[in-house]
């Protein structure tokens, strides 16, 4: 496991993170709520995540927050295996530099927006 994620951070460039959107970054902050369109990394943990042949096999955690709601959410290992690449997504976008991400009626962002170190998550998962 360690030898395949040092080769993905060893082969992965920014271009498969984020790309800036065709119409350029002020187009995106306006009309995409992001100034830099991360479907690069979504589409990169869907394929990563789709060729895991059991399932997620070690504790993760998430959290988001939905902005129509305030809701402070976390996903973790049970989230469904298809839903999870859109859920690392949301925790990953951050205001004004990624968009939002619309997700079961809600629209969701990073969760450290609301609580910056979520330690209880974490000890919880111990």
């Amino acid at each position: 496991m360690a030898d395949w994620i040092v080769n993905l951070w060893r082969t992965t460039d920014t271009k498969d993170i984020w790309v800036e959107w065709p119409e350029g970054l002020l187009w995106g902050f306006f009309n995409e709520s992001g100034i830099f369109d991360d479907t690069p990394l979504l589409n990169l943990l869907t394929t990563i995540i789709s060729g895991a042949p059991h399932g997620v096999q070690r504790s993760i955690i998430v959290s988001t927050v939905d902005t129509t709601t305030g809701a402070y959410l976390h996903f973790d290992e049970s989230t469904p295996i298809e839903e999870l690449p859109q859920a690392i997504i949301s925790s990953a976008s951050i205001p004004a530099v990624f968009p939002d991400q619309h997700y079961k009626g809600g629209i969701l962002m990073d969760g450290g927006t609301v609580w910056n170190t979520n330690l209880v998550s974490a000890v919880e998962k111990c």
